[in-house]
């Protein structure tokens, strides 16, 4: 006997979830369990990873589209790439040696950083505009973290702002560790506004500014310039560089680890 009311593969829910929010501007969790007859555990997981893949936002005990420009929040994009961001910053630990003072920014890979230190307990004192950074460090016993002020941006869990530039420049560090929405030969760039200016700032109180990126940032430029590649500056990435950024990096003085 044919069943009446077959349940649909992943693919085929997402595919549902996408078509009907072209459609509609809100969907509810309840309302897709019911169509799709599974429960609301399986559709929580299915929004939970096209908000990942930056193709919808939760919200309002439902799912609302992604608008033009705007990328997924911090924490939807820490389910992302975990591997590849876990690289990265086992990469980057290795420039954080015991006592040392940096500058950490907000954002999902810088996360990954803070986890590491947090976790192999790293006797540090770092700077951050990051809620998140700040959380995570905050649980060392070993770990100093003094958490800037500014105005609260809520879907990156941060500070920005004048108030926020102005505590940087307070303090000089020999590394700052930061995050890019995107790099490329064009130099670091950054989406999120009032982000770039926060990277900025900790670039010129630091020594060495060190950009961490994975694979899906390189090649890519965004609207705010943080630096172009020259001396003092260091890209951390999983990446294999195309030849064309790999020596515009080189003539500019800056290293890949």
């Amino acid at each position: 006997m044919t069943d009446p009311n077959p349940r649909l593969r992943k693919a085929d829910r997402h595919e549902r979830i996408l078509m009907e929010l072209k459609l509609r501007s809100h969907l509810r969790i309840s309302d897709l369990a019911r169509d799709f007859h599974v429960a609301t555990e399986t559709i929580r997981r299915d929004v939970a990873e096209l908000q990942a893949a930056g193709q919808v936002t939760k919200a309002f005990g439902g799912v609302i589209p992604v608008g033009p420009g705007q990328r997924p929040d911090v924490d939807a994009r820490s389910r992302d790439r975990q591997q590849e961001r876990a690289e990265i910053a086992r990469q980057a630990a290795t420039l954080v040696a015991p006592g040392d003072t940096i500058m950490l920014d907000a954002g999902s890979t810088t996360q990954e950083l803070a986890r590491r230190l947090s976790l192999g307990g790293a006797p540090v004192t770092v700077l951050t505009n990051s809620l998140n950074v700040a959380m995570i460090l905050g649980r060392s016993a070993a770990a100093t973290v003094r958490l800037c002020p500014g105005d609260f941006l809520a879907r990156e869990a941060a500070v920005i702002g004048p108030d926020t530039v102005d505590f940087l420049r307070r303090f000089h560090v020999g590394r700052a560790f930061i995050g890019a929405s995107a790099v490329s030969c064009n130099g670091v760039t950054e989406a999120v506004p009032g982000f770039a200016a926060i990277k900025r700032a900790m670039m010129a109180q630091s020594d060495e500014l060190v950009v961490m990126a994975d694979q899906s940032k390189i090649g890519h430029t965004d609207c705010d310039l943080v630096t172009p590649f020259r001396p003092g500056v260091t890209l951390v990435t999983d990446a294999s560089l195309p030849a064309e950024l790999g020596g515009v990096i080189a003539r500019g003085g800056a290293r890949v680890l």
